[in-house]
């Protein structure tokens, strides 16, 4: 598996950027990018107004490193199952690797573990 889609890996390389208090991680850029995206994507659906998204822009705009410390969402599936959907071949980090989407996660599909 690809360490771009290995849990473990992108945990890894978040954790031990956020843990140096690097300014000018790569990892917390790509963040920062993708939650931009998908503010934009939830806009443009109409889940999110555009005064929501401008405060998304200006909450990350004022985080610091150590707010993207890295989480663990345990997802059981039996809560999900009817909403996974496989990532396309052509999108996958490597052709091989099994990636999977769960759009729409409510807070009772998932518990949340902050390693320390």
């Amino acid at each position: 598996m690809p360490p771009t889609s290995s849990p473990f890996e992108i945990y890894k390389g978040l954790f031990e950027e956020v843990s140096r208090g690097d300014r000018h991680s790569a990892a917390v850029a790509r963040n920062k990018l993708g939650i931009l995206r998908g503010a934009s994507v939830k806009r443009s659906a109409g889940v999110i107004t555009k005064s929501q998204e401008k405060e998304i822009a200006s909450i990350l705009d004022s985080a610091e490193t150590r707010d993207f410390s890295p989480l663990i969402y345990v997802i059981p599936y039996h809560l999900v199952a009817a909403q996974v959907t496989n990532v396309p071949v052509s999108k996958r980090a490597h052709p091989l690797s099994t990636e999977y989407i769960v759009e729409s996660l409510q807070r009772g599909q998932f518990d949340v573990i902050e390693v320390l």
